[in-house]
């Protein structure tokens, strides 16, 4: 069974192959240039955000990191700065070029939001994982994968499918 049968089968919701290809064309790109990986979300997109690069790094021997991962800074940098700023701060340290995967079901997530502009005004590449219309996130991304369902549960279900996908044609190109 296809990866677009298993998802009409199981969720039954269309969705674009064409990013989720052009999406594993970047990244093997970028771990083959050795370029950096990072990835953010909030709540379950943000466990969905540390899965992907665990998985990177793990299967693809990518220099992959979650801005999601260090539970100890995020809160500092909430309490001391905003909860707006969690991933700006950590990404205004890296001198690297990057590619920055962004996760918000809604497309309007905040911290997701800038976290994007400041990548996109380093020149970085931004791929993002969406639901529902995509909100602002797939309008400014290079990339978007939209999962076009209000129901965020399934997004975030698909989202976790897709990456594995992904995870798995890039793994066989390497």
């Amino acid at each position: 069974m296809s990866f677009k049968d298993y998802i009409e089968k199981n969720y039954n919701i269309e969705i674009s192959l064409r990013p989720i290809e052009e999406a594993i064309t970047m990244l093997y790109l970028g771990i083959t240039s050795k370029r950096f990986i990072f990835s953010c979300g909030n709540g379950g997109s943000g466990y969905t955000a540390s899965h992907i690069a665990q998985d990177l790094s793990k299967m693809c021997r990518a220099k992959a990191f979650s801005l999601n991962s260090n539970s100890g800074l995020i809160s500092a940098i909430a309490n001391d700065v905003s909860y707006g700023c969690v991933f700006v701060n950590q990404l205004e340290r890296i001198d690297n070029s990057y590619i920055l995967i962004a996760i918000s079901c809604s497309g309007d997530s905040p911290n997701v939001i800038n976290a994007v502009n400041y990548a996109k005004s380093k020149h970085n590449l931004i791929i993002s994982f969406t639901g529902g219309d995509g909100g602002k996130l797939a309008k400014i991304s290079d990339i978007n994968i939209n999962v076009p369902t209000p129901d965020i549960m399934v997004a975030e279900g698909a989202h976790s499918i897709i990456s594995h996908y992904m995870i798995r044609e890039i793994k066989e190109k390497l």
